[in-house]
Parts: structure tokens; C-alpha cells; sequence
């Protein structure tokens, strides 16, 4: 769970199997390892901010209404950008059922 503050794009994979942690199968275990595999490959990624292009604040939302077929909740979701590096970013699950 550390690491999904650092590597926003696991986010919702951990999501997911976290879901199944106490009946865990053995496709969970694969998607474990590929989740894995993609921090290993990306330990020495980092959020680098250019001097030299201009500064423009930007922001995204998106959410799936219900997408979701475990559950039927919905996510939404924002993310904010500086220039061409992410600064800021959220993805939540609806609490209850619409």
C-alpha cells in the first residue's frame, strides 16, 4: 500500500487484489507478480520538473458510473499537472451503492 502514493499507476491493481486478500486464488497471485515485475522495472523512474517550459496548471476528472461488476460503486477520480509532471492525484470508490 506504500507504494501506491509514489507510483500512482498501481493504484487501482492494488486496489483490486487487496479486495481478495483474505480468499486469495491463484490468477491474484499472477497479477501480484506482474504488479512486482512493473515496480522493479520502474524503481529508477522519477518525477522530473523542466526549467525551461512554460508553467500551465492543468486538471482531469473522470468517473465510470457503476463500472465496477464486483460491487456495482462507482470511481472517480482527478489528477492535476504542472507543466508536464503530475502533482496532484485522487481516485476514490463510491461508499454506497447508487
Amino acid at each position: 500500500m506504500y507504494m501506491i502514493h509514489s507510483r500512482p499507476k498501481i493504484y487501482y491493481a492494488t486496489n483490486i487484489l487487496s479486495q481478495f486478500m483474505f480468499d486469495p486464488k491463484h490468477k491474484h497471485g499472477v497479477t501480484s507478480k506482474h504488479v512486482l515485475r512493473y515496480l522493479h522495472g520502474t524503481v529508477y523512474y522519477g518525477i522530473r520538473y523542466a526549467s525551461n517550459r512554460g508553467v500551465l496548471l492543468l486538471g482531469y476528472t473522470d468517473s465510470d458510473w457503476g463500472g465496477n461488476i464486483i460491487d456495482q460503486k462507482r470511481n472517480s477520480g482527478y489528477c492535476y499537472r504542472l507543466g508536464s509532471s503530475m502533482i496532484s492525484w485522487s481516485s476514490k470508490k463510491q461508499v454506497l451503492v447508487s
